[in-house]
């Protein structure tokens, strides 16, 4: 099967002008108590079911999270998550999938 794709992940995807803001470092537990609740819930859904709009819900809604507690690790999940979406690229979908129980560690290490 051949396939173009549509939107590359650039090199520097760590590289970002985000950095916790002070109401994000006072807010960490809360940050924390949602990405282990509600957002894990949207997480196991979209994992589990492999469906793009399910994947794509999660993303942006990560997204949204992060960009207002400026989380530069949430952020990047889901633009990645939206790109490897809109390329069909399973494989990464999965890898990046699978990397949202570490990113709640990163968070955690915040505090």
């Amino acid at each position: 099967i051949s396939y173009a794709v549509k939107e590359k992940i650039s090199d520097n995807v760590g590289a970002n002008n985000y950095s916790p803001l002070p109401e994000t470092l006072e807010k960490i537990s809360e940050i924390i108590h949602r990405l282990e609740n509600e957002f894990q819930l949207l997480w196991e859904n979209a994992r589990e079911s492999g469906n793009f709009a399910d994947i794509e819900d999660f993303a942006n809604r990560i997204r949204a999270f992060g960009e207002q507690y400026s989380l530069a690790s949430l952020i990047n999940l889901g633009k990645n998550l939206l790109i490897h979406v809109g390329n069909f690229d399973i494989d990464n979908i999965e890898a990046a999938l699978n990397y949202y129980p570490k990113r709640i560690e990163e968070i955690r290490i915040i505090r």
